[in-house]
């Protein structure tokens, strides 16, 4: 347990971005009321750490876009709009996050847009072509850290990622759909959108 870490985190919390101190001040209460669970400690020593090195809230190289750029080039060719549905998931939440190509009408074309699915859509950032990420204005430092880290593991193997979180989900990340065929469960997705986006399913390997 972060024993020294709640000690600094109860004195301190002021220190953090207002949205950060409004979670460090529900784990100080919940902590004092029924203590705090396995996985909400870490997040006190989190807290301390962005304390100590606050993260920043501007722009963030994810990486190179190559092998992403070429699964959406793919499936342009049967989707008029293609989109990615990816879960994001933490410590009392989970929500859904949607990425496509920003149009030629965008004030960033050829962009990747972000945002939540939530009745609000929420806009979370864009990733512009040279890799460049930039967060929106709403949330906390935290939780832009957390949206581009989800994004940098997408970026760095699309087809790898979109299988894994598929699972995790029990959806497919191309269309949003419930996985409920064996197979398909295996895959991360089903049979109609490996045929879009050039994966392979089923019998025939896998996924690549």
């Amino acid at each position: 347990m972060f024993i020294a870490e709640l000690a600094r985190l109860k004195t301190e919390y002021v220190r953090l971005p207002e949205k950060d101190q409004s979670f460090a001040l529900s784990l100080l209460r919940q902590q004092t009321s029924r203590g705090l669970s396995a996985k909400q400690w870490p997040w006190v020593k989190k807290l301390v750490d962005r304390i100590d090195q606050p993260a920043a809230t501007g722009p963030r190289n994810l990486g190179d876009q190559t092998a992403l750029r070429a699964l959406f080039a793919t499936a342009a060719l049967k989707v008029k709009f293609p989109h990615l549905l990816l879960r994001h998931a933490g410590e009392g939440f989970s929500e859904t996050i949607k990425v496509w190509i920003a149009g030629a009408r965008s004030a960033h074309p050829g962009s990747f847009a972000v945002a939540s699915t939530a009745v609000s859509r929420e806009w979370l950032g864009r990733i512009t072509q040279d890799g460049t990420w930039t967060p929106g204005h709403s949330r906390s430092a935290i939780e832009y850290d957390s949206v581009a880290d989800l994004l940098a593991k997408l970026i760095a193997a699309p087809s790898t990622f979109l299988a894994d979180n598929g699972k995790e989900a029990g959806a497919c990340c191309y269309c949003g759909i419930e996985l409920t065929d064996a197979r398909s469960v295996q895959a991360g997705y089903g049979p109609t959108c490996a045929k879009k986006w050039g994966l392979a399913w089923g019998s025939k390997g896998g996924v690549k």
